[in-house]
């Protein structure tokens, strides 16, 4: 008959290496704050850096740590991370997949393909859309019914919301 912890991740067995339990736990925990960041770090793993104010989350990305968000401990303000942004110019282009906000600057026709998720926010930022065609098509699925929609006014905009295979205006 099985002992009583058969199964689970931990037995009665308390011969495991001292170094093999600080691993699991270092692991378990994967979120620092200080004013180094923490050795050896994973994919994924948050450090609010305390070496500048306001204090800076950042994630370690596999290569190097990414700024995300801040803290004012000093005002207690929270600062989320900003969205996201790509400049277009010219061209057929595919938007980024984490871009929020899309800076649209024509000085020729743009055909601006969706791609990932929304919400994004896409801008005439020249108010040249009026002249040159600005559309907007998705890589998969349609846009409220529509296989495009373009901006045709100077200096316009459209808000829009997606779930990966159908967007909407918002």
């Amino acid at each position: 008959m099985p002992g009583p912890n058969t199964g689970y991740p931990f037995s009665n067995d308390l011969s495991l290496p001292a170094s093999a339990i600080n691993s699991a736990l270092l692991n378990a925990y994967t979120e620092f704050y200080g004013s180094t960041p923490p050795a050896d770090p994973q994919p994924g793993w948050k450090w609010w850096n305390s070496s500048q104010t306001p204090v800076l989350r950042q994630i370690w990305d596999g290569t190097q740590w990414v700024s995300a968000e801040q803290l004012d401990t000093s005002a207690h303000i929270y600062i989320p991370a900003p969205p996201r942004k790509q400049t277009v110019t010219n061209g057929a282009v595919a938007m980024l997949a984490s871009a929020g906000i899309v800076l649209l600057k024509p000085t020729n026709t743009i055909t601006l393909t969706l791609a990932g998720v929304g919400p994004v926010t896409i801008k005439d930022l020249l108010g040249a859309c009026g002249t040159y065609a600005c559309t907007i098509v998705p890589n998969v699925g349609t846009i409220d019914g529509l296989t495009e929609i373009a901006i045709t006014e100077n200096y316009g905009s459209v808000n829009l919301v997606g779930d990966g295979t159908t967007w909407g205006r918002y």
